[in-house]
């Protein structure tokens, strides 16, 4: 097996929920594992009530209002999301809240264009 610098050890606990799970690849295979790796389960209906709820904690929005580096924002929610016995990382919360809001502008942005009130 060859062992140069070309390969590197990372962890996948990040995108299958294992921790200590480790490999080697050549970056050349870590760009093909990055096109084919799985993608993290839908979120269903009520753990995105529940990230609405946490995120619209007025503590929370203010903090995000405040702050331009807000990742320990993202680990409060996802401490918040724990707390509700979900599993969510605060990457995958900065993600939906991020699809959340892009999907809400693009309704609120086709329904003006139409001329229909909110």
């Amino acid at each position: 097996m060859y062992t140069g610098k070309a390969q590197q050890t990372f962890e996948f606990h990040f995108l299958f929920g294992h921790r200590g799970v480790t490999t080697q690849s050549s970056s050349a295979e870590k760009t093909m594992e990055s096109q084919n790796c799985k993608r993290a389960p839908a979120w269903t209906e009520q753990e995105v009530l529940d990230l609405i709820t946490v995120w619209g904690d007025e503590s929370v929005l203010s903090e995000l209002r405040s702050k331009r580096r807000n990742a320990k924002i993202f680990e409060k929610i996802s401490k918040g999301m724990k707390d509700r016995g979900y599993h969510k990382d605060p990457q995958q919360c900065r993600m939906k809240l991020k699809e959340l809001r892009q999907a809400y502008q693009k309704t609120q942005e086709a329904s003006t264009r139409s001329g229909s009130e909110p």
